[in-house]
């Protein structure tokens, strides 16, 4: 088949179907013959002679041969095919190919169609006749398509509009501000080059492309930019690292932490020191970013709140529709750091880029960013000027869309109802006798899996549809007997500088201080070890107590992930009332920033600082003595507890205090 036919002749054209039939109903009155109505009508004379003998009729309402599918049943399709595609569920061209043909094959349509299956041909007609294409979909995360609620994202709306009017910022844009984090990677990944057409290309580059370091920004409504926040991944800060303000952006940040990743000390830091220097003098301020953990604690919000700062929390999984930072300005500043890591690597063939040429490439990017490309962020978002309505209706939750317009459909019933009464009072004769109009939500509801069937229009119940097939490509699995652990539902959008929210995360800070410790999740191989050995050498009632701890014999076993608080306060366990002497025992306790641990040892001399101790080692219920001597000045404070003099074991190494140590931590 000749994909670009072109007629040969006009002879089709020459006359309308309404021509036709006219001239062969002329015909079959006997006031024409068909001489005659071939040459007033300047039809072929074998055409009329066809349509007049019934042998040829009207099959098709084009010139050419008839569809192989109606024309009916492929608008369906391809308005089903849309309808998937808002939900999330857009269908391959292959799975298209695979339906069409179940479609024949179950209502046994004959077709042109080799074994029923179309073609290329078909297809790329079909896609012309719907206005169709083949596109790449974006992908989103089924958390974020869920959020993406007209409830949650209209409560936020809300909630900002209030924040807006409360603190007298609607004509204020240098006075409100985004702020958020995002990865750079080390090597360029985006930039297209120029090669020849149909040869493979591949750029040259110092790593993996999987080396990130972190960047906080901040934003406001009027263009303006803080200082970025550079986080290294290490222990230290060195001054190799740090660049010149004359080469990249003054006043920049740094941090390290162990994975380069924000914590919260960190992102303190950052706000004191960096980020209420560069808002300014002028109060109050409007503060927006995301939930994350270390972004919302008290002593943060308590510092925000003694200088003014309104800090309003987006909903979870909404920054790719509400965070201004994520809907313009991340994009643009990642291509042109793209563009400047691509003219460096090319001078600098395989070497990684050192910490101190990415800090100066990321200020020259940051300080060349467009402020229009910020406001343009907080225009998108809704947030400057105040827009509602910024987000498109396409963008929501099927289902949750249209729970929402019947929701405002019923709240604006009763106020027609109101707005009817009083003109019947104003005008009591004037629609006297006439039926009253009905109350019109007036919008189109949008289409959900369980109304697909009558948005689109029903079918003959002896045929299977288009609808019915595309449906069971999202029928989901029964997972009925699947056992759903409860998970607390996340908060949508807060002012998190509210008093309520201060007291209630107050609450949660003193629960986990006064809460036991916890053990780790996924505890090490050394840890399952020693809790394995401590099992098989101790009585079943003690073994089950010691499962409940994670035990840490020296500082460099040490896991920062074991506890989940924050810090531990050092309380005492037991209060010592024994008079404490050299050549006593004493049970000693230790506070870190993540653990209590507790040591064991002998009182060998009471110096000015306070007792010299030699501790001893714990393993199997038992203490010995380390190869390598270990002394240390303890206060008063931490001798927890004096203990009675150990008893030696058979071979004399191991020494045995009777006295229940599963309550400590060694």
């Amino acid at each position: 088949m000749v994909r670009n036919y072109q007629r040969k002749t006009q002879r089709a054209s020459q006359y309308t179907k309404e021509i036709l039939n006219n001239a062969v109903e002329e015909i079959r009155r006997g006031t024409l013959t068909i001489y005659r109505a071939h040459k007033l009508f300047n039809i072929p004379k074998t055409t009329l002679f066809y349509h007049l003998n019934g042998s040829r009729g009207n099959k098709s309402n084009t010139q050419g041969r008839s569809q192989a599918i109606p024309i009916e049943h492929e608008t369906r399709l391809a308005a089903a095919l849309k309808i998937m595609e808002s939900w999330g569920f857009g269908i391959s061209r292959q799975e298209v190919f695979q339906i069409v043909t179940e479609f024949i094959k179950i209502n046994k349509i004959k077709t042109p169609f080799r074994d029923d299956c179309p073609g290329d041909d078909w297809f790329m007609n079909f896609k012309r006749r719907q206005n169709l294409s083949i596109k790449k979909p974006q992908s989103v995360e089924y958390s974020r398509k869920k959020m993406t609620d007209p409830f949650v994202i209209n409560n936020y709306f809300d909630i900002l509009k209030k924040a807006l009017d409360d603190l007298n910022l609607n004509d204020s844009p240098e006075l409100i501000w985004n702020l958020d984090e995002s990865s750079f990677s080390h090597d360029p990944y985006k930039t297209k080059i120029v090669g020849a057409r149909g040869k493979p290309s591949s750029r040259t580059t110092s790593g993996p492309g999987r080396e990130n370091t972190t960047i906080l920004s901040a934003v406001s409504a009027s263009g303006l930019k803080a200082p970025p926040l550079i986080v290294f991944k290490g222990k230290n800060i060195w001054d190799s690292w740090i660049t010149n303000e004359e080469s990249g952006f003054a006043g920049t940040a740094y941090a390290a932490s162990p994975k380069g990743w924000m914590d919260s000390d960190i992102f303190h830091n950052y706000f004191l020191k960096t980020l209420l220097p560069a808002l300014g003098d002028v109060r109050p301020v409007l503060l927006i970013y995301d939930g994350h953990s270390t972004h919302v604690n008290v002593k943060l919000i308590e510092l925000a709140r003694e200088n003014q700062i309104t800090i309003l929390k987006l909903p979870p999984h909404s920054s790719h529709l509400l965070q201004p930072l994520d809907l313009a300005v991340f994009k643009s500043l990642k291509n042109n750091w793209d563009k400047e890591l691509v003219v460096w690597q090319r001078k600098n063939v395989g070497v990684k880029i050192p910490k101190k040429k990415f800090s100066e490439l990321i200020g020259q990017t940051w300080r060349n960013l467009s402020p229009d490309i910020i406001k343009n962020g907080f225009r998108k978002s809704g947030i400057f000027p105040f827009n509602r309505n910024v987000i498109p209706e396409e963008k929501f939750h099927p289902d949750a869309l249209a729970r929402w317009k019947n929701s405002q459909a019923e709240l604006e019933e009763p106020q027609s109802k109101v707005r009817e009464s009083q003109a019947e009072l104003e005008e009591p004769h004037a629609n006297l006798g006439e039926p009253q109009a009905s109350t019109s939500n007036g919008y189109t509801p949008h289409v959900s899996k369980s109304n697909l069937l009558d948005h689109i229009g029903q079918t003959s119940r002896s045929e299977v549809s288009f609808e019915q097939l595309l449906l069971n490509t999202v029928k989901q699995t029964d997972r009925s007997e699947t056992k759903v652990k409860r998970r607390k539902v996340a908060k949508g959008a807060e002012v998190i500088t509210a008093d309520e929210v201060l007291e209630r995360l107050n609450g949660e800070q003193l629960e986990k201080q006064t809460s036991p410790l916890k053990k780790k999740k996924n505890p090490s191989k050394k840890q399952k070890r020693r809790k394995r050995q401590r099992k098989n050498s101790s009585s079943s009632e003690s073994s089950n107590s010691e499962e409940e701890l994670v035990y840490i014999n020296s500082e460099d076993d040490l896991d920062p992930e074991v506890f989940e608080d924050d810090d531990i306060d050092c309380e005492m366990f037991e209060e010592s009332n024994e008079q404490i002497g050299v050549g006593q025992w004493a049970l000693v306790q230790y506070c870190t920033k993540k653990s209590v641990k507790h040591f064991v040892g002998q009182i060998i001399e009471n110096t000015n600082e306070g007792w010299l101790l030699k501790f001893t080692k714990y393993r199997d219920k038992y203490f010995f003595w380390p190869e390598k001597e270990d002394t240390d000045l303890v206060d008063s404070e931490n001798i927890l507890k004096i203990l009675p003099e150990p008893l030696k074991s058979r071979r004399g190494d191991n020494l045995i205090i009777k006295i229940d140590f599963t309550k400590y931590h060694f």
